[in-house]
């Protein structure tokens, strides 16, 4: 594994202050990253393999758009109406990452399945392997209003695309999560992300046919909710942003019908509050959750960044003191569990 500059100062400075974290108390297995240096935490990792995906490279382009070195870039009565339809369509890169290795290995889908502001909002793998991938339009864009649709991907190929139906326009499907069960469930939000939430039980009648969705829980209207992920023991794990900033994770109950928050979730950060420093501080974890991922062993792991700290990184959670420490960079745009490495 090859350490990055940024990720060898940052083990030395956090094996540093360990010590005075009385907060991180109690750490064990994939949790416990400031006992070593990066290079040898990665044997004691939890093994496991995830799939995150993002936009791919463009594999389609109508011509519409203008060489961003040409001259004629300065016009602008020479550039395209605001109202010109999106001519560049991107296909998806499917990103493999094991735990324990940080070894990552990644595919490219190149077919146009998404536009520039067409966004992930979710991703899991069925009980035959496929890939399903959740894709909403931008609230804001000029497709704002078309409904969510679900991409299929079996052996790299896509194997169907399905839409979402039964939702208003300014509504989407977000956050898919697998059970153990077999049943798929997601979260319905507001295409821009707000409330209110519900969780939802995702019927599918086939990779091509309509998707509908059925309620199975209404989440407090008052709360940014987002990710799901099933615990060993059934629990649900979802996330809430909240309205200062700081991030809190939540429980849910489908039995009793019910969520409660368990706990604020902390991070490293090395920007005080009082003062820009090189020194890392544990500060409320700001920006939200991108998901949130249970392994074989039940550790409970996060994806997301810090605000201000881009790209987006994944966290070990200590569900004792809320605590994330980073694994490893991790840019992409929705992660799951994976079924295997490819």
């Amino acid at each position: 594994m090859t350490v990055s500059r940024r990720q060898f100062s940052k083990s030395i400075v956090a094996s540093a202050i360990a010590s005075g974290l009385s907060g991180l108390n109690g750490l064990t297995g994939l949790t416990n990253l400031f006992a070593e240096p990066v290079k040898q935490t990665a044997k004691s990792i939890d093994e496991a393999v995830l799939v995150g995906v993002e936009h791919g490279p463009i594999v389609f382009n109508s011509g519409a758009h203008l060489n961003p070195h040409s001259n004629a870039i300065e016009d602008y009565t020479k550039l395209p109406s605001s109202r010109t339809p999106v001519s560049a369509l991107q296909g998806l890169s499917v990103q493999h990452l094991n735990t324990r290795t940080l070894i990552s290995k990644r595919t490219v889908i190149a077919e146009p399945l998404l536009s520039p502001s067409d966004r992930i909002s979710g991703v899991t793998h069925l009980a035959d392997g496929s890939l399903l991938v959740l894709i909403n339009p931008d609230a804001g864009s000029a497709n704002g209003g078309e409904p969510s649709r679900l991409v299929t991907i079996h052996e790299k190929k896509v194997s169907g695309i399905a839409t979402v139906s039964g939702l208003s326009r300014d509504q989407g499907l977000d956050s898919l999560c697998l059970l153990r069960s077999g049943k798929l469930i997601g979260m319905i939000t507001k295409k821009d992300g707000t409330g209110p939430a519900q969780i939802v039980l995702v019927n599918r009648s086939g990779a091509t046919g309509d998707v509908t969705v059925t309620n199975l829980l209404n989440l407090p209207v008052n709360r940014r909710f987002s990710t799901l992920a099933e615990g060993l023991d059934g629990t649900i794990y979802t996330s809430v942003f909240r309205s200062n900033g700081t991030t809190e994770l939540w429980t849910v109950d489908m039995n009793s019908r019910t969520a409660k928050e368990k706990i604020g979730l902390t991070a490293l950060s090395g920007c005080s509050s009082k003062t820009c420093t090189n020194v890392p501080d544990v500060t409320p974890w700001y920006h939200g959750l991108q998901s949130l991922i249970v392994t074989p062993a039940g550790e409970l792991l996060a994806h997301g960044n810090l605000e201000y700290f881009l790209p987006n990184s994944l966290y070990a959670i200590n569900l004792s003191t809320g605590f994330m420490t980073e694994i490893d960079s991790y840019p992409v745009a929705r992660v799951s569990l994976g079924k295997h490495a490819g």
